[in-house]
């Protein structure tokens, strides 16, 4: 060992094609994310309104089951 410790890249150590790559993977990321992020508002915009209809169809149907004559 040399003892000179190698230091982590930076944007001015980086070559060009290291640059492009550093580029276009954080774009890809933020991309990604926001993606990711519109996706889980909508999933859960979903799941409420499915527990909301489930909800007022058991109030119906207990409201229903509960006016019905037996024979």
């Amino acid at each position: 060992m040399s003892g000179t410790a190698r230091q982590p890249a930076t944007e001015v150590n980086l070559s060009r094609m290291e640059r492009k790559a550093k580029a276009t993977d954080e774009a890809f990321r933020t991309i990604v994310d926001s993606e990711a992020a519109l996706r889980d508002k909508k999933t859960e915009r979903l799941r409420t309104l499915r527990l909301q209809k489930e909800a007022a169809e058991r109030a119906q149907k207990a409201t229903s089951s509960g006016t019905k004559k037996k024979k």
